[in-house]
């Protein structure tokens, strides 16, 4: 198991990319702290909470409240006195053109996907060097943090920041042993990824079925992504296999990218 005994927070982990990473956790051995800024499914908590044999904490939390991290890694410490890893993986995106996205828009998106991402991994990073944890921080970016497409204006400049702000934190806590990368999915089979075709669908008069055939021709690998497809590269990171890898970020893509 190459995440045994590992504790590991999840955020975003109620469904799609994060659930399926908290699932590959579970399989190599890891403790969970699954979070997110919806309940957690029951049926989620019991599939999962029968791998890691009760070694499992589910909790709500808002990645854009600093509380709510408190909150939670008190309670993570009180359970299992660590936490190894951290997956940024919440986040949101909403379709819309430059001229048309409300400043709310833009506000909602940014919040969640960038300033989510900075507040949950200074907290954690804090606790990693005062426990001196050699620890993994990962986060979810997207192959719109590299490319841009009409529409996703919002969400591209957060995805593109969430870069930056990985590759400056990896110089920051690089002498403490702890590595920090991100993962950069294509499209991945999720109802995030339905609901934003439907949306492009509409906006667009097209069919969803036109949406879907237009972003699967642009895939030389010919499918769209399954989570466990990213939450594999998570592992990775997550394990001591990535020990001699920092600041770098990994496209799980299908080949829609290729730099």
């Amino acid at each position: 198991m190459k995440l045994k005994e590992k504790v590991a927070l999840i955020t975003g982990a109620a469904r799609g990319i994060g659930k399926g990473i908290a699932e590959e956790y579970a399989k190599e051995g890891a403790y969970l702290i699954l979070t997110d800024i919806m309940p957690i499914p029951n049926e989620t908590i019991s599939e999962i909470g029968s791998i890691t044999l009760g070694n499992m904490i589910s909790q709500k939390m808002d990645v854009r409240k600093p509380e709510d991290i408190e909150k939670v890694i008190n309670l993570a410490l009180e359970k299992y006195g660590k936490i190894d890893i951290l997956v940024n993986n919440a986040g949101i995106c909403r379709t819309n053109l430059v001229i048309d996205a409300p400043e709310s828009e833009l506000d909602l998106v940014i919040d969640t996907n960038l300033k989510g991402v900075v507040l949950c991994s200074k907290a954690i990073v804090k606790e990693m060097i005062k426990l001196n944890t050699k620890g993994k921080i990962i986060t979810i970016a997207s192959i719109m943090s590299r490319i841009g497409e009409a529409s996703f204006s919002n969400y591209t400049a957060s995805k593109h920041a969430v870069l930056g702000f990985m590759r400056c934190l990896a110089y920051e806590v690089a002498h403490y042993g702890i590595n920090v990368n991100s993962i950069c999915p294509g499209f991945v089979d999720t109802d995030m990824e339905r609901s934003l075709e439907l949306a492009l669908a509409e906006a667009q008069n097209k069919t969803l079925e036109d949406v879907k055939n237009f972003y699967k021709s642009q895939v030389p690998l010919e499918r769209f992504a399954q989570p466990r497809d990213i939450a594999r590269t998570a592992v990775f990171l997550a394990s001591s296999d990535s020990d001699y890898i920092t600041g770098q970020a990994i496209n799980v893509c299908g080949g829609v990218v290729m730099s």
